[in-house]
């Protein structure tokens, strides 16, 4: 199994001279398995790869998997080439939103005061699936969907293909004490404390032993202190996640907006320094627009 990442960058597309490096799309990866291929969100990244699929002709038949409705991960769908041609099929697979399918948000964004062309205008078979948490299979893919900790319903995906595991977690931060220490309205201290180390430890057994993991690693420490409660991690919190899953190779993932090429490498030595702090050998890599990576080799 093969995965190739498309789009890196978290919460707005940064294009320019900064992250020429490693890339200022929004989340996009491609999952490859022998001739199946499936595509992980659809932010700016899934354009470039529209026109991919679209150059090689013959028809395109794919299955897209949202992990969240949030604007960076399905703000790329109208400009996916492929969505336009006839005899095309995809299928998008992803969590209903609390009153709102999948497909009616896809059709939102592309109400007409936003976009030209609606989703009943698109000449491609479009067909949309809601999901919830569950297990199934796409073609060689074995899939397990997961609730994530983010302020929309987000799922997490652990994809099993030719004897290899990847879960790609974008968007993602710890369980914590949602009372933040105060009022807990007729709830034990202890209650709270034990739920929130079980949301937590759920986390790190659907992470675990994964051959690969793409996850979300957007803030500094010192920046997630004043990011409480925003649904992302700080780079430490996501190392420390993927010590204790025991993964093979750790791709920190969702990179901050703000931050440019030379600030993303130094986020990763801190973090390899962190895991050799801890004892481990684990591999730790950054994200980037272009990189093909073997899962398991």
């Amino acid at each position: 199994m093969k995965v190739r990442f498309w789009g890196v960058r978290g919460s707005v597309p940064t294009p320019g001279p900064r992250t020429v490096r490693y890339g200022g799309n929004t989340s996009c990866v491609e999952v490859i398995a022998g001739e199946a291929s499936l595509v992980l969100d659809a932010g700016t990244g899934i354009c470039e790869l529209g026109r991919v699929l679209a150059a090689r002709g013959g028809s395109v038949q794919t299955e897209l998997l949202i992990t969240h409705t949030h604007m960076d991960h399905i703000q790329g769908f109208p400009f996916f080439v492929p969505a336009f041609i006839p005899g095309n099929r995809i299928d998008v697979y992803g969590p209903k939103e609390f009153d709102k399918g999948l497909f009616d948000v896809f059709r939102l964004q592309m109400d007409y005061s936003f976009f030209p062309v609606r989703v009943s205008e698109l000449a491609a078979t479009v067909e949309f699936h809601d999901l919830s948490e569950d297990r199934f299979a796409v073609g060689p893919f074995r899939i397990a969907a997961q609730a994530l900790n983010h302020p929309v319903l987000t799922l997490g995906y652990r994809i099993e293909a030719e004897g290899s595991t990847l879960v790609y977690a974008p968007d993602h931060e710890p369980y914590f004490d949602f009372m933040h220490g105060g009022e807990t309205r007729g709830l034990s201290r202890q209650a709270i404390e034990e739920t929130v180390r079980a949301q937590n430890d759920r986390i790190v057994e659907f992470l675990g032993r994964a051959d690969l993991l793409v996850l979300d690693s957007q803030y500094t420490p010192q920046e997630y202190e004043k990011r409480h409660g925003w649904g992302h991690s700080s780079w430490s919190h996501s190392v420390d996640l993927a010590l204790a899953a025991q993964v093979r190779h750790f791709v920190l993932f969702h990179h901050e907006p703000t931050r440019d090429d030379d600030g993303l490498e130094r986020v990763l030595g801190e973090a390899r320094a962190r895991a050799a702090a801890a004892g481990s050998s684990m591999e730790i890599s950054l994200a980037r627009e272009g990189w093909t990576v073997e899962v398991g080799a």
